[in-house]
């Protein structure tokens, strides 16, 4: 930790934590390895039994692995249902509750259709500015993705795979998924999120 003593006597200390999990958990040999014809949820489930969150629609819960998929281990299995497109990002969330430190590992797509879908304004967390855009291209699959930077007021409501929105300087609504999200606390100053955010347009593919 750096610290930064003023004439006042306040102090400013910024920390940078990096979280290790022991190797063995990742490691470990699983009793099932073999996943092709299971539903994605069931796998997810089979390896991180009452660890697991999944932000995916219906569709990509019930779909079934029809590729090949073998995995000894939870690390691979991470690995591999990603690389099969199965989901999009893999995370994981600690927290303390009841005295006791609590690991979940949440599953996100960032598909963003349907009717239903309900996405928080991010001007009511105190949007600081219009997010900044950036953007690269996949050769591959012939996708331009396009990302946001903002930053707004800290707050614990909002977590990786939440969908929200923002106006543009056109006053146009985009939508968007949160990628990333890192914190900046101070005991002198405000406390600000900063937001990494995946754009919804990023599923129509590019023209030819």
């Amino acid at each position: 930790p750096m610290s930064t003593d003023y004439p006042g006597g306040d102090f400013g200390v910024e920390l940078e934590v990096r979280l290790l999990t022991k190797s063995n958990f990742f490691n470990r040999e699983l009793e099932n390895k073999n996943f092709k014809g299971k539903t994605v949820q069931e796998a997810i489930e089979s390896v991180f039994p009452n660890r697991n969150i999944i932000n995916m629609d219906k569709e990509d819960r019930l779909k079934i692995i029809d590729k090949n998929f073998y995995a000894p281990t939870p690390k691979e299995f991470i690995e591999k249902i990603k690389k099969g497109k199965y989901v999009d990002n893999v995370i994981t969330d600690v927290g303390y509750h009841n005295l006791e430190i609590e690991c979940n590992f949440i599953f996100t797509n960032y598909k963003q259709v349907g009717e239903n879908i309900y996405y928080e304004a991010l001007e009511d967390y105190g949007l600081e500015f219009i997010p900044q855009q950036e953007s690269d291209i996949d050769p591959e699959f012939k996708i331009r993705r396009i990302y946001w930077n903002a930053q707004i007021f800290f707050t614990h409501k909002l977590r990786v795979g939440d969908k929200v929105s923002f106006r543009d300087g056109l006053g146009k609504v985009v939508k968007n998924t949160i990628l990333e999200t890192s914190a900046r606390l101070s005991n002198t100053g405000d406390c600000s999120l900063t937001l990494k955010l995946y754009d919804a347009s990023n599923f129509a593919p590019m023209p030819a």
